[in-house]
């Protein structure tokens, strides 16, 4: 696969939460599985260790790469990813400082936002969250 235009490197985030935790209001679209008024559920996965193991993947998530993905290494359940996604989680996990990128899965734009997952004990990095959700890049000419 080939990647979108380079990188797009930040702090990556994701929504803020509403107060009480609640996921914020996406004006009534629709989820997957959900009804009207749902909030829209993009892929998203936990992975854990240096080999990036997938231990978690929402159903969108699962659904992009397949229901067998939880317990293998990114690098083998997460195939249709191009390698600077790869590149940017080692990244990510040794630096221990969210990132995002654009990028192209599937012939279609993607944005990926990579954070890390620390221990609350000692604070050091043990995995990473995987975010992605779908763009509909323009052309500034046009």
């Amino acid at each position: 696969m080939t990647d979108g235009a380079g990188p797009d490197v930040g702090g990556a985030a994701g929504g803020a939460a509403a107060p009480g935790g609640a996921l914020p209001d996406t004006g009534g679209a629709a989820s997957p599985g959900g009804g009207a008024g749902s909030p829209v559920q993009h892929p998203a996965g936990l992975l854990y260790g240096r080999g990036h193991i997938v231990v978690y993947g929402n159903p969108p998530f699962r659904g992009l790469f397949g229901p067998a993905i939880v317990g293998l290494p990114a690098a083998e359940a997460l195939l249709d990813l191009p390698r600077t996604a790869f590149a940017l989680m080692d990244l990510v996990y040794r630096e221990g400082r969210p990132l995002a990128r654009r990028i192209t899965l599937r012939g279609s734009p993607w944005r990926l936002t990579i954070a890390p997952r620390r221990d609350n004990g000692d604070g050091e990095v043990y995995g990473i969250a995987v975010h992605l959700v779908p763009r509909e890049d323009r052309d500034p000419a046009g």
